[in-house]
């Protein structure tokens, strides 16, 4: 089973202090921008879009488990499939730990996509796992590397 995702890290970064993400943590928050971590490519032939990314905030004075939010970005052919956000994410700073999950289908919250890995400067690399009504589907490893 192949996906195709795609990449809108520009679009979000510029609309983020109006979207339901930064507007569901109080004023005083103190959000900083940990990065975009991709592997999403171009076809030359299709135009469509294949990969992953993911971008990351963290909640700097509230450094625990779940002081992480952030999109994931799934286009499955044309490359104009809106970001998702991400829930039920935890991070640990001292082993790079991270876990997160996001709907495949907003309309469907049934079926999920579920990320388990390590988060390095450089990259987040992990297992993504879909699972569909209760069960497992398919577990796919991914290594997506920072947008510099």
């Amino acid at each position: 089973m192949k996906f195709r995702f795609f990449c809108m890290a520009s679009a979000v970064l510029m609309t983020i202090g109006a979207s339901p993400i930064a507007s569901a943590h109080p004023a005083g928050s103190a959000w900083r921008y940990i990065g975009s971590y991709t592997n999403t490519v171009t076809s030359s032939e299709s135009g469509d879009c294949d990969g992953f990314t993911v971008q990351l905030w963290e909640n700097t004075p509230k450094r625990g488990s779940n002081s992480v939010i952030g999109t994931f970005y799934l286009a499955e052919g044309p490359c104009d499939t809106p970001a998702r956000p991400i829930f039920d994410a935890t991070y640990n700073h001292r082993t790079g730990k991270l876990s997160f999950s996001t709907f495949t289908n907003p309309e469907h919250p049934a079926a999920t996509l579920r990320f388990q890995g390590k988060l390095s400067a450089d990259t987040l690399s992990g297992v993504v796992q879909s699972v569909q009504d209760g069960g497992a589907g398919f577990n796919m490893p991914v290594q997506l590397d920072r947008k510099k």
